[in-house]
């Protein structure tokens, strides 16, 4: 049996850094095998019949640190040598990858924005274009109207 171990540490809180690890093995087609609020484990679904290697099996442990989670990957695959152990880093990789990519987003989509330079960028750029006259001044009044009632 090969094994691996992966260890990362993200921005988010246990409890969506689990909502995550979840939503990234479901992207991957990867099937659910166990779970806690601070564990999961998780194995790739493939067709044996048409494949040189096992599937990977990653245990996924989860520890909180106020605002941060570190994740420890610890993967395992039947089988020895080279290929069984190079499929079982790609698909860490993967799903390290997909992890990140998912917290990125998910941060970015939470995040309370600084609305105030926000909006006054939005602002500045609505006057810039009715300076130039791509907008007339009922466009322009509407839109900043709209800016404001955000």
């Amino acid at each position: 049996m090969s094994k691996h171990e992966d260890t990362f540490t993200v921005e988010l809180p246990l409890p969506e850094t689990l909502e995550v690890c979840k939503e990234a093995s479901a992207i991957l087609g990867w099937k659910i095998l166990d779970e806690t609020n601070n564990y999961i484990s998780c194995k790739e679904v493939t067709s044996q019949i048409t494949s040189f290697t096992w599937p990977a099996k990653v245990d996924v442990y989860l520890e909180t640190n106020e605002k941060h989670t570190t994740i420890r990957f610890a993967g395992s695959i039947w089988g020895l040598g080279p290929i069984q152990s190079g499929h079982l880093h790609g698909q860490m990789g993967r799903f390290r990858n997909l992890i990140e990519v998912t917290v990125k987003k998910y941060i970015k989509e939470t995040k309370p924005s600084d609305s105030n330079s926000s909006i006054t960028a939005q602002l500045e750029r609505l006057a810039d274009l009715h300076s130039k006259g791509l907008l007339n001044s009922d466009e322009f009044k509407s839109a900043k109207e709209k800016l404001l009632k955000r």
